[in-house]
């Protein structure tokens, strides 16, 4: 008996927001409308004899509608402060580049290109490499995507060590 309860609840909390919705307006409706529109409808004695289980439904499904609506903004501040911290990262990676290396990462921005060919015996490309500036699996035929920085500390041009968290 309890376990088949608990598996209704358990299936009722898997209910998408939208469902959540509907449960609570319905409840809502058995539960505050007029006594003449319920007898309209041929509902007043169901209204009436399931009263508390009713309230329980409203009370659920609006608990799970807010938690819902919650868990939405959690994630939406979530991705803004990644996206935030990501830009703060590649700023301050940026900022600690040597000649050699904005030398290396001009070509790709006059030639509008996401491919060059370098040594790769370079210290230079070496340190762009372990920064996480290009795939490390690509040897010669180096890509230079988007998203390059990694999380991690990294040596500024003049030596120093910078952390980024």
């Amino acid at each position: 008996m309890f376990a088949e309860i608990a598996k209704t609840f358990l299936e009722f909390l898997k209910l998408a927001p939208r469902y959540l919705i509907a449960l609570g307006v319905m409840a809502a409706i058995l539960l505050f409308a007029s006594e003449e529109f319920l007898r309209l409808i041929g509902v007043f004695e169901l209204a009436q004899d399931n009263r508390s289980v009713l309230g329980l439904t409203l009370l659920v499904s609006v608990s799970l509608f807010t938690i819902s609506i919650g868990a939405d903004g959690v994630s939406i501040v979530k991705s803004w402060w990644r996206t935030r911290s990501f830009y703060q990262r590649v700023t301050d990676r940026l900022n600690c580049l040597t000649e050699d290396e904005k030398q290396i990462l001009r070509f790709y921005i006059a030639k509008q290109t996401r491919a060059n060919v370098l040594r790769y015996d370079d210290g230079v490309v070496q340190s762009l490499v372990s920064d996480g500036s290009r795939p490390s699996g690509a040897s010669i035929n180096t890509s230079m995507p988007p998203c390059f920085w990694p999380r991690r500390p990294f040596v500024c041009g003049n030596g120093s060590l910078k952390t980024v968290p």
